[in-house]
């Protein structure tokens, strides 16, 4: 039986889709969260505050604000955390893969962010 590479366990490919499906649904709960406050508060007022916003770049909007998009960016965050601790614990489950030193390895990855970045 030959020795699969690190490449073929982790199924770079497949992490991905995982990650984008994940993300995904999340896009799709904060879009259906904007459109629902959206249709509750559509005044003038709120129409002109939102453009203001939406031509505004981040660094420049206020801090409440800010934290506003912040609160999202911590569930993609969230989301690859749960997605690095996946992949460590199906390596770590599967005990053929132990002598090859692979999982050690994919934890260095993994550190060094070398998994989560997308090859174009």
């Amino acid at each position: 039986m030959k020795n699969k590479t690190k490449e073929e366990v982790l199924s770079t490919k497949d992490v991905h889709e995982k990650i984008i499906e994940k993300l995904a649904d999340l896009e799709h709960q904060q879009w259906a969260h904007w459109t629902k406050y959206l249709t509750r508060n559509f005044t003038e007022e709120n129409v002109i505050r939102w453009e203001k916003q939406r031509e505004t770049p981040y660094k420049d909007l206020s801090e409440k604000e800010k934290e506003s998009d912040r609160e999202w960016a911590r569930k993609v965050f969230e989301i690859c955390q749960e997605q690095k601790a996946e992949q460590v614990e199906e390596l770590k489950n599967k005990e053929r893969y132990r002598d090859y030193g692979i999982i050690e390895e994919f934890v260095m990855d993994l550190k060094e962010d070398k998994i989560f970045k997308v090859k174009k």
